[in-house]
């Protein structure tokens, strides 16, 4: 089985588990990694025989450091990968129609071509590969958020549509001493982009995970808002 991962900040890999040489790009976000792992995880372990041959790995992202940190993680849990530095959006050295599986978490959000790393991705992939990612829900940027302030804002408890849900121009946020600048594009817009690049969807998942759901009392905004909405979503597709 071949894996490539495509990541354009971050790339933390997770080893452990798998009986092949493959793994899975980790969010730093506790309720879009169990998004993830009910769609990905079993989904990749399901097709991993108990005995099966030796897997093959590719990674990719922005970042020299990050690469690094996977690189450490790889090599301390048995593992090894070719992991490229470069920006999802540009022809890099990737072999194409050559892998099982291309994933992403938290990371196609970024690309300035969402169009043209979907075509990309759908050309890295054998025919009926699997293309599975997730990102941040669109509403999120349009309930009860503040871009200038980076945080949840609320009405008492009701949440208030602060941004356009049409509007997907980009826009600044601040994140710690920087700001970071995202274009914040409707769910239509993934959906229609990955059919034209040759993907039919398998499974879309918008959800909160139980604890979140359940929690009681006085909780944190982000808390509060995800028992109100779905703040990721998480998709599977394949090629046909």
């Amino acid at each position: 089985m071949r894996i490539y991962g495509l990541a354009r900040r971050r790339f933390r890999s997770t080893a452990s588990g798998f009986r092949q040489k493959t793994t899975y790009i980790c969010s730093e976000t506790l309720r879009v990694r169990r998004c993830w792992k009910s769609v990905a995880e079993a989904d990749i372990r399901s097709n991993i025989t108990p005995n099966g041959g030796a897997g093959e790995l590719w990674g990719v992202d922005l970042s020299d450091k990050q690469l690094d940190n996977a690189q450490k993680l790889l090599s301390e849990s048995g593992y090894s990968a070719k992991l490229l530095c470069a920006k999802m959006e540009e022809e890099i050295d990737v072999p194409k129609e050559y892998f099982d599986y291309v994933y992403s978490i938290y990371g196609i959000g970024w690309t300035t071509d969402l169009q043209g790393t979907f075509d990309k991705i759908a050309s890295y992939l054998k025919k009926d590969g699997v293309f599975i990612f997730s990102w941040h829900h669109t509403l999120n940027y349009c309930v009860a958020w503040s871009c200038n302030e980076r945080k949840e804002v609320f009405e008492g408890d009701k949440l208030v549509m602060t941004k356009s849900y049409y509007d997907e121009s980009y826009f600044k946020m601040p994140v710690h001493d920087s700001e970071i600048i995202l274009c914040n594009r409707k769910i239509s817009t993934y959906i229609n982009a990955l059919a034209k690049a040759g993907f039919v969807i398998e499974r879309f998942v918008e959800e909160t995970d139980e604890q979140s759901l359940c929690a009681q009392g006085e909780v944190d905004p982000k808390t509060k808002k995800s028992k109100m909405m779905p703040l990721s979503f998480c998709v599977k597709v394949r090629k046909m």
